[in-house]
């Protein structure tokens, strides 16, 4: 007997993609609202050491909201099925959201530059991120975010022609169309304005929000509404993650699937990812007057990744799956035989036998996967796919390939195929 849809992975991390160029300058990394750590850059969720941490300090509880975001090269367009964002310090009840392009930006546009209410007369790039020219008569086209956190997106888009740009001060003045700014834009912190091209501008795309962005949780749920694990009294009761006071135990990993818009089930294909970050809910003290133990003054991100989504049509038969725990801790005994331990992290495995695999998914897929990321590169695996249940996060993490076992071929178009992961951590 066979589930279908189960397992997925993703694979490869298109953000290795991100070159430096000759002056050693990261070129691709949008900072669209905040000042970076000089100490823990930006650039540190680019490497593969997922402990090196990027922070964006905040001075206080409500402003806890940022934004950054991810261009890669624009030829080819990629597939992003998943975006992950790792060892990120969010509370319980912090929020993300991701929006993808098919295209990189001019830049970003600076909100707080603009009046809610009304079209744009001018606009200022972000600082770092304003383009070298912008020439007059070039049709643009901005996108913005509501700053309501249980809306999905307002997609509200002016489109604006440039009749003047000032390079040292990167304001763009302009003649707009098409609406005006929403009336509850948050001009404080993640709304900042994606500035793409408009149709119309000779050889160039035009600039399309390929998914519908959401705000979800940055804690999965991990026990059911009715699960005795929780009391009606507890802080998590309705959310269903894990205490607040307990999250440092546990594995801070968002895994975000991504469908197109025409909700056809198929992952966007592109170029550009943005994801906003909102801290903005968590305290430093509860309602009762107690002190949050957890509560940090910055948000902190140690790794992002998206990729190509690979789910078999046929997943394996039941036992042909194990997940583990892997205890690299060891000890040293006295002469009286007391045990003295060097406890180390733990790392979660799975190994995965599947054998029903047609010739596509074969060598396709698992024989491109072993291929593009060997025993170095990471690879996410999620056991429950986008139905994500209490045990999600026990059942999904990035981790690396064990081994590279070959593909078997045990009948007529039938072919079999071992994987096993280790977690990075």
């Amino acid at each position: 007997m066979t589930v279908k849809n189960n397992i997925t992975f993703v694979y490869p991390n298109r953000t290795r993609e991100i070159r430096r160029n000759n002056s050693g300058t990261i070129t691709g990394l949008h900072k669209c609202n905040f000042t970076e750590n000089v100490n823990l850059p930006l650039s540190n969720i680019l490497t593969d050491v997922i402990p090196e941490k990027a922070r964006m300090d905040f001075a206080s509880p409500s402003l806890k909201k940022c934004s950054f975001a991810i261009s890669l090269p624009n030829i080819p367009y990629r597939e992003i099925g998943c975006v992950a964002v790792a060892s990120h310090n969010l509370s319980i009840v912090g929020k993300l959201r991701i929006s993808i392009f098919n295209e990189p930006p001019i830049g970003y546009a600076v909100t707080s530059a603009v009046a809610a209410g009304g079209n744009i007369a001018t606009f200022t790039f972000v600082a770092g991120d304003k383009p070298t020219s912008l020439a007059n008569g070039t049709k643009l086209k901005l996108f913005a975010c509501s700053s309501d956190q249980n809306d999905r997106h307002t997609e509200t888009i002016i489109y604006a022609t440039v009749t003047g740009y000032n390079t040292g001060t990167g304001v763009a003045t302009c003649t707009t169309t098409g609406g005006s700014l929403p009336t509850n834009l948050d001009t404080v912190s993640y709304a900042n304005w994606f500035v793409g091209y408009a149709s119309g501008n000779v050889g160039k795309n035009e600039s399309l929000l390929l998914n519908i962005p959401a705000w979800v949780q940055a804690w999965q749920r991990i026990h059911l509404p009715e699960s005795p694990d929780l009391t009606w009294f507890s802080r998590e009761f309705m959310t269903g993650t894990v205490e607040e006071a307990q999250r440092l135990d546990y594995t801070a990993l968002s895994l975000n699937f991504m469908t197109r818009k025409e909700g056809d089930g198929l992952a966007p294909v592109g170029t550009h990812v943005r994801i906003d970050l909102d801290d903005s809910q968590t305290t430093q003290t509860y309602s009762d007057g107690t002190t949050n133990p957890s509560y940090q003054p910055f948000i902190e991100v140690g790794y992002v990744m998206f990729g190509q989504t690979f789910t078999a049509e046929n997943n394996p038969e039941y036992g042909a799956i194990k997940h583990g725990i892997e205890d690299p801790s060891d000890y040293q005994e006295s002469d009286g035989g007391q045990e003295y331990w060097h406890e180390k992290q733990k790392r979660r495995t799975v190994s995965v036998s599947f054998n029903l695999l047609d010739k596509t998914e074969a060598i396709g897929k698992v024989h491109e996967m072993q291929r593009l990321q060997g025993k170095s590169r990471p690879v996410i695996y999620s056991f429950t796919n986008r139905d994500f249940d209490e045990f999600h996060y026990a059942q999904s993490f990035i981790g690396r390939n064990v081994t590279l076992d070959p593909i078997g071929q045990p009948d007529y178009g039938k072919y079999d195929a071992n994987i096993n992961l280790k977690e990075m951590i």
